[in-house]
């Protein structure tokens, strides 16, 4: 088969750049450049592995139903930190009983990411309605800890969000007024005020409230969405970027406090806001149900190689990744009177105005055990691998890691393609397949162009 292939691939080269330069050469001495895309290249989809998702901004939250993936939900933990050192709620003469608790909210201002075709992004998919739920951390969480995107922490039985205040439509492009004062677009969840009782408490210690008092009496948030609750429609909903660093999104308590001095009482408002920011321990959650997704990706993921021909895969959140095989690849190092000059790798797209496509692919080599590797081509900056609007594709240059493999210095057992951003970014892709949607007419599929030098 092997031999066969070879011989196909002889027959199919077709020269690029025609005549060029023909005359600065005597007839003897004449190179001919040639270019094929026949070689053979099996591709499929796989189930992506868990990813590290800590200590990343933006957070992702939100749950939508994909016509092409199925249902995808992302949710976070984290910490919140004091936003000044050792506070005290509690009024001069007064007792924390009397502190009245106005109210609770979680704020999570939107974020802002930048495309590098100059988009906007603060979201994927839909602004329907989600149904959001908060409820405390058990677990202790750590800045300088790995944590990946299948871990879920252990939480009390209690949503903190306020009755009747679950369900919200998301705004991200108009600000909001807090008070007197405008604020950048940004969610805004009120919280059981009762729940902030034990930081009035604890701030009546001789120094106030510490920062180790503080933590030790909340952990941290689990910030998550109910796909299942009522009257959502989830394929009118998508993932919401927020800002985990700047210190833009928190908890805001608004209190009253009694001041008494001699005879003399007056009463305080004041407010004090618990901090998300960049040295608190956080990662987000993901999920995906492919049980209602187009049939050839559930039939990859399943075992079936098979629709990989026709059509591939990608989804950030740790959904699915591509995996690329060149079967036939050695027989080129068979060969007598070549030179290798460019190898790449072309992903034509089917575009999807609903859902736009990352801004970059990546794509890694494969060892024996499994484990992903950079290729020399990425070590160069060489590789490509941003997508072009105007063709809708993505291109690889990979000339060097095929290279290795001719000259028996690497052993190939294939590649992998995966999205930029994926802890942090809802993106996913279709690409066409090798056979798409005809082998015989190979315009429009993946495949694997070689330009080589015959001497």
């Amino acid at each position: 088969m092997a031999a066969l292939f070879f011989v196909g691939f002889l027959f199919s080269c077709e020269k690029p750049e025609q005549d060029i330069g023909l005359g600065l050469q005597p007839g003897e001495d004449i190179l001919s450049v040639n270019q094929t895309d026949t070689i053979t290249v099996e591709a499929y989809t796989l189930a992506e592995e868990p990813i590290r998702s800590d200590d990343l901004t933006p957070a992702l939250l939100g749950a939508y139903r994909d016509p092409v993936f199925g249902l995808s939900n992302a949710s976070h933990a984290t910490e919140l930190r004091l936003s000044s050192s050792n506070p005290i709620f509690v009024g001069t003469g007064a007792s924390p009983e009397e502190v009245v608790i106005d109210s609770l909210v979680l704020f999570l201002t939107f974020e802002t990411i930048v495309e590098s075709n100059g988009n906007l992004v603060q979201n994927y998919a839909g602004l329907g309605s989600q149904y959001v739920e908060i409820f405390e951390i058990t677990d202790s969480l750590e800045p300088n800890v790995e944590y990946f995107s299948d871990k879920v922490p252990r939480i009390t039985g209690q949503d903190l969000v306020l009755d009747g205040f679950n369900k919200f439509i998301p705004n991200p492009d108009d600000s909001v007024t807090v008070g007197d004062e405008r604020r950048p677009p940004q969610i805004r969840v009120p919280l059981e005020p009762e729940f902030a009782r034990k930081f009035i408490e604890a701030s009546d210690a001789e120094g106030g409230l510490t920062a180790d008092n503080f933590v030790s009496l909340l952990k941290g948030l689990f910030i998550k969405v109910e796909p299942e609750a009522p009257f959502i429609n989830l394929e009118n909903s998508g993932i919401l970027y927020w800002d985990t660093f700047r210190e833009r999104s928190g908890m805001t308590m608004y209190y009253r406090t009694p001041v008494r001095e001699g005879a003399e009482s007056t009463e305080d408002t004041l407010e004090y806001t618990f901090d998300i920011r960049a040295n608190t321990g956080k990662y987000s959650s993901f999920e995906h149900d492919f049980s209602e997704a187009d049939p050839a990706l559930l039939e990859q993921i399943n075992g079936n190689k098979e629709p990989g021909k026709q059509k591939l895969f990608v989804q950030a959140m740790a959904g699915t990744k591509v995996r690329v095989d060149l079967p036939y690849l050695s027989d080129l190092a068979d060969s007598t009177g070549i030179a290798l000059n460019k190898v790449e790798l072309v992903l034509p797209v089917q575009e999807d105005e609903n859902f736009p496509p990352p801004s970059r692919l990546f794509i890694f080599g494969v060892d024996e055990d499994e484990r992903l590797f950079l290729i020399p081509d990425q070590l160069d900056g060489r590789i490509g691998g941003a997508y072009n609007a105007e063709k809708q594709e993505y291109r690889f240059v990979i000339t060097r890691f095929v290279q290795q493999i001719l000259l028996g210095t690497r052993i190939n057992y294939g590649l992998e393609i995966v999205t930029n951003r994926a802890a942090f970014s809802g993106n996913r892709v279709v690409l066409n397949g090798a056979e798409f949607p005809d082998p015989n007419e190979p315009d429009n599929n993946l495949k694997l162009v070689v330009t080589l030098t015959n001497f």
